[in-house]
């Protein structure tokens, strides 16, 4: 039979060091301090009084930028202190939960260090020297030394022999710049993170990478989120006004949070997320939260991305810079892939007969030709090898529009069949597209604002051809009566689903299409803003038309 008592001794240890900490802190043997919220404001409001642990610790939320600190805070000695005496007995030894299967530890230090390397081979970073900041036993440091790499690890207090004692000023006595920092459950620690981050971009290497993991507020249980060794607790918006305080730009930042980050050549501006603290606030109080901005990514690895974009501008095709108003003063019917375009046939047909552009997604292509719907452009934004399928049937008439970086096969499907090819880019995060347009000769080079999706490159695309208003068709972003069109060509997986609610009608959708229907309004401003735009309606059932303030829906414009 299996024996209780070592876990029944731990817990009573890890209790016995929390009512030091707690004794320590009413004696002040624990010296605490008042502390500043990074933006200069002092208006905050409380939202703990103690942490998880029972410990007193009062963190407080900035109503100007959101950020949630501890206030007061214990000092930099008392914490060295605390983290040489308490620390590792109550974190290594306290569980939670009623049961043991649904305990949660929060002890573990390293990164699940496999899926790390994974993470850095889809950015293409091979870093030669690594930095790990606050190190702990030294997991991520043994993974990354037998993938080759030379690991230097500091803690204050760091274990299995693997690190050096000491804090920044360990790394910076080394003399030696890094290809990668690593900040691993550190930040969130920092008294002073805004002068350490400022310390660490001094010891990165030319093109050197940051990666900053921490738990994001909505990523972790309520009643589990505060504990007296954080000082700070960050959501994606505040660590982003954190950075780019601190001279970093994002290259990658995800909500559990994730964050990989470069210096930025020049000051970036450093705007204060002024609807983060309401936000916050709401889910602490309800456990509720408006639906924050989704933040999309890439979904193609860097290094292949960037072998099609030196493949496709060495082929000196033209760019779409030599169609800009070329459609001036027409109509755009955009074609996405939605089921409720099966349905809008016959009015795609008036428009078209009315004069009215079609600009199809090249997934949409066969769709069209199908139903007697000749494509005036197809636009390629995909990288995937399935979006040939498309591909298969062209109509000669047809000028293709085709990202840079797609894959070298599309390309050489359109010169068999010899179409009209222009070219353009997308945003590449972390890749030099300039040294790309001086290698292939490009005097000018377009790059299109489209998201994570081919639909909003179309109407991208066709504000750049000068078309002012836009019909837009199987623009859904919700799977609540079917995934795609009927016929559509290249369909891909639906992943995790979602539910919505605006006013009384739910959907299902995923991250990726709430992330597109919102991407649709900035556009949508974007446009108008800049002049390209005078109207922008949607027809069907779709869930970004259902966000909108106004009455976007074609249905009802006539």
């Amino acid at each position: 039979m299996q024996s209780v008592e070592p876990r029944a001794s731990t817990l009573t240890a890890a209790a016995w060091h929390i009512g030091r900490v707690k004794s320590k802190l009413a004696s002040g043997a624990y010296p605490t301090e008042a502390s500043g919220c990074l933006c200069g404001h002092t208006d905050a409001v409380p939202v703990a009084e103690r942490d998880r642990y029972g410990i007193p610790h009062q963190m407080v939320l900035c109503k100007h930028c959101g950020l949630i600190r501890a206030n007061p805070r214990m000092t930099e000695s008392a914490y060295r202190t605390f983290y040489e005496t308490e620390y590792r007995p109550i974190y290594d030894g306290w569980e939670f939960g009623p049961h043991p299967s649904d305990a949660v530890r929060f002890a573990v230090k390293g990164l699940e260090a496999e899926s790390f390397r994974e993470f850095l081979d889809f950015f293409d970073a091979k870093p030669e020297l690594v930095f790990d900041f606050g190190c702990g036993g030294g997991e991520l440091i043994e993974c990354l030394r037998t993938a080759g790499m030379q690991c230097v690890g500091v803690d204050f207090f760091p274990g299995n022999g693997n690190g050096v004692a000491g804090g920044i000023e360990a790394l910076e006595a080394l003399g030696k710049k890094a290809d990668l920092i690593v900040l691993q459950q550190v930040v969130e620690h920092l008294n002073e993170p805004l002068l350490d981050l400022q310390r660490l971009r001094a010891l990165l290497a030319p093109n050197g990478l940051l990666f900053i993991g921490t738990p994001g507020l909505y990523m972790t249980r309520r009643h589990l989120l505060f504990q007296n060794a954080h000082v700070w607790q960050f959501t994606t918006d505040t660590l982003t006004y954190l950075m780019q305080r601190a001279g970093f730009e994002e290259m990658y930042l995800d909500e559990r949070i994730w964050s990989l980050w470069r210096a930025a050549d020049e000051p970036i501006p450093a705007p204060c997320p002024k609807e983060a603290g309401a936000m916050a606030l709401r889910y602490l109080t309800t456990g509720e939260r408006p639906l924050p901005l989704i933040k999309t990514i890439n979904k193609f690895p860097m290094r292949a991305r960037k072998e099609n974009l030196a493949s496709s501008l060495g082929r000196r095709l033209p760019d779409a810079s030599q169609l800009v108003d070329s459609e001036q003063g027409k109509s755009a019917i955009i074609i996405g892939g939605g089921p409720s375009i099966d349905d809008q046939i016959e009015r795609i047909r008036e428009l078209q007969a009315g004069g009215a552009i079609v600009v199809s997604i090249e997934r949409m292509n066969l769709w069209c030709i199908a139903h007697a719907i000749r494509p005036d452009y197809v636009v390629t934004m995909d990288a995937s090898g399935d979006v040939l399928e498309g591909l298969t049937r062209l109509d000669p008439q047809s000028k293709h529009l085709v990202a840079t970086q797609c894959t070298p096969a599309v390309f050489d499907r359109l010169a068999e069949a010899g179409a009209t090819v222009y070219v353009f880019n997308t945003p590449q995060r972390g890749i030099e597209l300039g040294d790309l347009w001086n290698a292939g000769n490009y005097d000018r080079m377009t790059i299109l604002n489209a998201g994570g999706s081919v639909t909003l490159g179309c109407m991208s695309a066709a504000m750049l051809l000068g078309m002012r208003d836009l019909h837009v068709f199987g623009f859904d972003c919700h799977v609540t009566g079917g995934s795609y069109a009927d016929g559509i060509a290249g369909v891909g997986s639906i992943g995790q689903t979602i539910e919505v609610r605006i006013e009384d009608r739910v959907f299902r959708t995923t991250y990726s299409y709430v992330s597109f229907a919102q991407q649709f309004h900035l556009l949508h401003q974007l446009g108008v803003k800049l002049g390209r735009l005078d109207a922008m309606r949607l027809y069907g059932d779709s869930l970004a038309a259902f966000m909108s303030v106004e009455d976007i829906r074609g249905d009802h414009a006539h």
